[in-house]
């Protein structure tokens, strides 16, 4: 199991430093945040600077097919770039065939491990936009010069996994590919306010889509935009999972490509293994400091020297130290032997954080809604539900 850094703006010495400390194995470099030119000199530096990790290019493809007002940064230079894509567009099986060949002549250019496919995004399983995406995937096996280094890219809605049988009709369809494996982007509604939430039902079936590709079909399968998240979904499969720095790198929206309505900065937070969540650093945790509390959310990490002041917490060291608690949980949960040890270890560190949660709200009664532990309880819900589904 590895994580990779999930690239954009602001990268500044993050990736480098995520790399050396040995935190994060790879990156997932992004053509809205950097020009044609600067992404060829950025896989350039990082294939010789770290020449163990691996390093892919999510083309972004499913933006062109975004309808409306639309924030693409830095898309448009690239050479594979349509703008306003329509389905009938889509339909045409030598447009299909020209876009993903520049997309793959594109990619051919850099120091890449694997390349990935154009796709479009699906709100549904059984939809029309389905059947482009696998048309889109059939084709890049087709163009691809070695689809043993292809990796599948789907961008799927969260609300398409409430639809079971359309989501194991899609998994036969897909199954049947002969490729390294699956990019996956899970796109979460645009006002899901807390990306660890979600229902049980949805975060089921996600699992059980990536038990079939990962452990039954034993695809290579990355999830992209997957931070906390990762957490329950690693109990299922050696799956890859990445995660950036600003909320936008850490979980996928539509939204994250829709102009700016302005606001003010995210304040900082502190992520915590003990809690499988964060805090914010003023006031929770300088509150709980107060209160002599700091074991029910202070993990080991070198970063915690930081935590003495807010301005010295900054955007780089919060992003290394997730990065390090992340990257801990998940190799800890797949040191188990077996999915059912994995399940079982989750489980019991979910009551673990639960019972800390309980300390922690008898401090702060009204935590911010990113912060407290509503999640958890989804979590075992959805546990318990996939244990039942695999027959563990």
């Amino acid at each position: 199991m590895s994580l990779y850094a999930q690239h954009g703006y602001g990268k500044g010495s993050k990736i480098d430093k995520g790399l050396n400390e040995g935190d994060i194995n790879g990156v997932i470099l992004s053509p809205k945040a950097e020009t044609p030119e600067k992404i060829f000199e950025y896989s350039q530096q990082l294939s010789s600077n770290h020449p163990n990790a691996t390093i892919l290019f999510d083309p972004q493809f499913f933006v062109c097919n975004f309808q409306g007002d639309i924030n693409s940064g830095k898309l448009p230079l690239y050479p594979y770039f349509q703008s306003d894509l329509s389905r009938s567009k889509l339909s045409n099986p030598q447009n299909i065939h020209n876009y993903t060949q520049k997309v793959f002549d594109f990619q051919s250019t850099l120091r890449l491990k694997s390349i990935i496919s154009p796709t479009i995004a699906i709100d549904s399983f059984d939809g029309r936009e389905s059947q482009i995406a696998v048309s889109l995937a059939y084709e890049s096996i087709s163009v691809s010069n070695n689809p043993e280094k292809t990796l599948i890219s789907l961008c799927i809605n969260e609300n398409a996994f409430n639809n079971k049988p359309a989501m194991e009709e899609f998994l036969n369809v897909i199954s049947l590919l002969d490729a390294e494996g699956f990019y996956i982007i899970i796109e979460r509604e645009s006002n899901t306010s807390k990306p660890t939430e979600i229902s049980p039902n949805k975060l089921t079936n996600i699992m059980y889509f990536l038990y079939i590709l990962s452990e039954v079909n034993l695809y290579n399968v990355i999830l992209g935009y997957s931070d906390l998240l990762s957490i329950p979904l690693s109990v299922v499969g050696n799956i890859t999972f990445s995660s950036g720095w600003y909320s936008n790198l850490k979980s996928f929206s539509e939204a994250n490509y829709r102009p700016s309505t302005g606001g003010r900065r995210p304040r900082k937070r502190y992520s915590s293994d003990l809690l499988m969540g964060s805090l914010l650093l003023i006031p929770e945790i300088i509150t709980l400091t107060r209160n002599g509390l700091q074991q029910t959310f202070r993990v080991d990490s070198p970063y915690n020297a930081a935590l003495s002041s807010e301005s010295s917490w900054t955007d780089e060291i919060s992003c290394l130290h997730n990065w390090h608690i992340l990257s801990r949980i998940l190799t800890e949960i797949d040191s188990q032997s077996s999915i059912s040890n994995k399940i079982s270890l989750l489980k019991n560190k979910i009551i673990s954080a639960m019972e800390s949660y309980s300390i922690i709200e008898r401090s702060i009664p009204m935590l911010d809604s990113k912060s407290n532990g509503s999640h958890l309880s989804l979590w075992k819900i959805a546990l318990e539900q996939i244990e039942s589904e695999l027959g563990i």
